[in-house]
């Protein structure tokens, strides 16, 4: 992760910190749009997610320093004389390089992704890895398992239970409850 930070260029590192931050699959967040952003939640339809299923997620103080940048960005790009004049304004959070439209999953792989993967010197590290890494460390931090597989946006339980080992203190924490 480090190694791929220090040579990310920023759009990237932020998209990459969003993912961290919030498990979206890759085409979650590059069609994400400003219409499903709301004052303390991300409302995932149905038709967006892998599962078919609407999907929420809470908005913390760091995926909200995020979208705040993201929103300057939206702001500069909608002022811009061009585009001031035709009254276009940006749909997407995080929008392709001419700020028209989202990333195609493979323009962005080819134009971002492999480029900053291979300087980092990364072997057969892809994007859905930080998925993996979202749910891991929420897991690790003592989350709910039942939390993790909605917050992940999984069918069912059985996918989410991967990630169960990597908390050998769960079961003892859950008997302190009593």
């Amino acid at each position: 992760e480090e190694a791929l930070m220090l040579v990310a260029e920023p759009e990237l590192r932020m998209m990459i910190q969003f993912a961290l931050l919030t498990g979206f699959r890759l085409n979650e967040q590059l069609k994400l749009t400003w219409q499903a952003v709301h004052r303390t939640r991300i409302h995932l339809s149905g038709t967006s997610t892998k599962s078919h299923r609407r999907r929420v997620i809470p908005i913390t103080a760091k995926i909200q320093a995020i979208l705040d940048e993201q929103t300057e960005k939206k702001l500069a790009w909608e002022r811009m004389p061009e585009n001031k004049k035709k009254g276009k304004t940006q749909k997407w959070v995080f929008p392709n390089r001419t700020g028209s439209n989202h990333w195609n999953s493979q323009n962005f792989y080819r134009a971002m992704w492999n480029p900053a993967r291979d300087r980092a010197g990364l072997i057969d590290f892809k994007w859905h890895d930080l998925r993996h890494t979202f749910c891991s460390r929420l897991v690790q931090r003592g989350a709910n398992i039942v939390a993790v597989k909605e917050l992940a946006g999984h069918r069912s339980i059985e996918i989410t239970m991967r990630y169960v080992h990597l908390s050998p203190n769960h079961l003892v924490n859950t008997m302190n409850l009593l």
